[in-house]
């Protein structure tokens, strides 16, 4: 249909001028005449294709699919929780992290809508992000667990996405997040506990509107967190589609 507007529109443009016929010029040779019809075919083509990546010649780039830069990303996936009520005051020590199970079906869930999109093609969004879990660690956020401990999580949460990076045939574009939320863990020291959080992560879009994001978060308690029992790691896989 596109091709089709062009063809009309160059016959109606080299017809008519401001309403009216104009008489060929036969004065010319067509040689001559032929710099003004590309220059015309020109303004169409950047008419009806300013969406599409095109040659003046018409034709289309050959080019990767094109992820939109503004649009409401959905994320449904998994998280793992590093909770044993130490990490904060011995963050260096490995041996003392506790996983949290990985639940099934999915349980962690969020959406960000676009803001702004700035001059280097960063583009930021804010959102709603939560999740649950459950832990059997013997030892969650400063107390003794002997049984399932279960952890509810919803933040509000602010994300940069950066310029996405080709890699291997894919566009990945990593981003970072901030923002501050609630937990709630029903074996702790502290139960319930307003945090702030920053993480890493990114996106491998796999296809224009499809994607896989993994992302680290931090959650840091904000009323006792010198205490350490109310800061602790999250790991998230996510699918994403962005509308």
């Amino acid at each position: 249909m596109r091709f089709i507007l062009i063809i009309f529109l160059t016959a109606v443009f080299s017809l008519t001028a401001f309403g009216q016929v104009e008489t060929p010029d036969t004065s010319r040779s067509a040689a001559e005449q032929a710099p003004e019809a590309a220059q015309l075919l020109n303004v169409i083509i950047d008419t009806v294709y300013k969406d599409l990546p095109v040659n003046k010649d018409g034709a289309l780039k050959p080019s990767k699919f094109q992820i939109p830069v503004l649009g409401i990303d959905v994320r449904w996936g998994w998280s793992i929780v590093s909770d044993d009520g130490t990490f904060f005051l011995n963050p260096l020590v490995l041996g003392n992290w506790q996983n949290v199970t990985v639940r099934t079906p999915p349980t962690s869930f969020s959406v960000h809508f676009p803001y702004r999109v700035s001059k280097t093609g960063s583009s930021s969004q804010i959102g709603v992000q939560s999740f649950y879990s459950a832990s059997e660690a013997p030892w969650i956020a400063g107390e003794r667990n002997y049984g399932v401990a279960h952890y509810y999580g919803i933040n509000a949460d602010f994300r940069t996405n950066f310029r996405k990076l080709q890699w291997l045939g894919n566009i990945f574009s990593p981003h970072i997040n901030y923002g501050l939320g609630y937990t709630y863990r029903s074996v702790a020291l502290h139960k319930h506990e307003p945090i702030v959080h920053l993480g890493l992560g990114g996106t491998a879009w796999l296809t224009k509107r499809w994607g896989i994001t993994l992302a680290g978060t931090g959650h840091f308690g904000t009323l006792h967190a010198w205490s350490g029992y109310t800061s602790y790691l999250q790991a998230n896989l996510y699918g994403v589609y962005r509308f």
